[in-house]
């Protein structure tokens, strides 16, 4: 299991339960809880996104597999910024008005390295490289293809 957590900043009184006391920003509470390893998670990154308008997650786990998350807000659309803006979990209603939409993570199976454990998930600098080490001595990069697959392109 991966969990993510938001940081909202300052809250407004009678904000929900678990943000910031009014005034006040660095109150961390839990966002989403992402299901998918079946074993210990070693090792979780978040892919840089310079002017991207989505985020994307990596983890790898003791079972061997390999997952890439990337966020979606309500409604299986990718990004926008109505999503960057929206938040998710109970920080998103900081500031009052109507709750903005649920966000959801659309996960992905990079590899299996079954039975090899995997040890360490890394982005390049722009985020379009991942970099995986696993338990049988293996480092392998992979970039995601054009239809969503995910292609080793070096070992």
């Amino acid at each position: 299991m991966v969990r993510t957590w938001r940081c909202p900043g300052p809250s407004t009184p009678g904000g929900p339960p678990g943000s910031a006391p009014p005034g006040v920003s660095g109150a961390w509470v839990q966002g989403e809880v992402l299901q998918g390893h079946s074993d210990w998670v070693r090792d979780v990154a978040w892919a840089p996104n310079p002017g991207l308008p989505r985020s994307t997650i990596a983890s790898g786990g003791q079972d061997g597999a390999v997952y890439a998350w990337s966020e979606q807000a309500a409604g299986g659309v990718a990004g926008g910024a109505d999503v960057a803006a929206a938040g998710a979990g109970p920080a998103a209603a900081v500031g009052g008005g109507p709750p903005p939409p649920a966000i959801a993570w659309d996960r992905r199976l990079v590899h299996d390295f079954r039975p090899a454990a995997v040890w360490r998930v890394a982005w390049s600098t722009c985020g379009g490289v991942l970099a995986v080490t696993d338990g049988a001595a293996g480092v392998t990069l992979w970039r995601e293809a054009v239809d969503g697959v995910w292609q080793q392109i070096s070992q």
